[in-house]
């Protein structure tokens, strides 16, 4: 009998024991559900964006609370600055927010000040715009300035019509006479290799998978703050798409990403991140037809998650 008694307690505390370790297991679990991973738009010291991820509670208001991550308060310069980026909008401004079923979006920020220069305008514009658009419910966005619809800002931002997302960084461009052609969203990484930072750039001709990664490959060109993923005269010699991964043959320079590895890592991620934009999820470099390291890499979630 005490032998029965002795194993019916070890049975209770094993359950027991089972039961506190669910209990304890379930709690992260719970909390991440109160978590929504959000992107939002800071600058860094050159004037440049970068996609950031912050997490917010998922609650009723999560656009405003958005909106909220973008002004320079205290909490907001710290995790900014962690990543050597600062907030697009001071400190005091504050917003109110409305959502029509249409997938309008119309803000009213007050407190949004002057800006010191047209380029810290169009960043403050383009990251509340780029913000809410991130939502999959906001189509585009009416900023209404002190809660009053104006047709320009200070130094000449548009704000006159509802906004649709805007390009990120987008180099100067010359068009030839009679020209056309369409935008490509590049990435490239900061000096730093800490960050990847989306670039538009304007083309002449169709912007396929092929092209992207061609300019992929010939660098930031006039973003001096950025840097090329490649050794200089690297160049593209095919690309093709099988099973979902882009294979990107280069020539011999390229072998100088090995001494590297930081800027490697972040190359990876930035070839992945460019043909995620014509569908492809994943990147597998070769070098003149032979496989280079450990691959296919995937696109991050996130453009940056830290």
């Amino acid at each position: 009998m005490k032998k029965v008694a002795l194993l019916a307690c070890c049975l209770l505390l094993l359950a027991a024991a089972c039961s506190q370790k669910d209990e304890i297991s379930a709690v992260p679990a719970e909390s991440d559900i109160q978590y929504r991973p959000t992107v939002v738009y800071y600058a860094d010291a050159n004037g440049l964006l970068v996609p950031v991820v912050r997490r917010i509670p998922w609650e009723e208001g999560i656009g405003k609370a958005a909106l909220n991550l973008l002004t320079g308060t205290d909490a907001n310069l710290s995790a900014a600055a962690s990543l050597g980026l600062s907030p697009t909008l001071p400190k005091d401004a504050s917003f109110s927010l409305s959502i029509a079923e249409d997938g309008t979006a119309t803000v009213s920020v007050f407190g949004m000040g002057d800006f010191a220069t047209a380029a810290e305008e169009k960043n403050a514009v383009v990251s509340i715009v780029n913000t809410l658009t991130e939502f999959a419910s906001i189509d585009r966005v009416i900023l209404l300035p002190e809660g009053e619809k104006k047709q320009e800002l200070p130094f000449g931002t548009a704000v006159g019509e509802a906004i649709e997302t805007l390009a990120l960084n987008p180099e100067s461009v010359t068009v030839s006479e009679g020209g056309s052609g369409e935008s490509l969203t590049l990435f490239f990484p900061n000096y730093e290799s800490t960050l990847n930072v989306p670039v538009t750039r304007h083309i002449e001709g169709e912007a396929t998978l092929e092209r992207a990664v061609e300019e992929f490959v010939k660098g930031p060109g006039q973003i001096d703050a950025l840097r090329a993923c490649f050794p200089v005269d690297t160049k593209l010699l095919s690309v093709t798409v099988e099973g979902g991964v882009a294979i990107i043959d280069l020539s011999a320079e390229a072998e100088g990403l090995r001494e590297h590895p930081l800027l490697e890592k972040r190359a990876m991620e930035c070839a992945a991140l460019v043909c995620r934009e014509f569908g492809v999820p994943a990147v597998s470099f070769r070098i003149e037809g032979k496989d280079y390291g450990d691959m296919p890499v995937s696109a991050p979630m996130y453009v940056n998650d830290h």
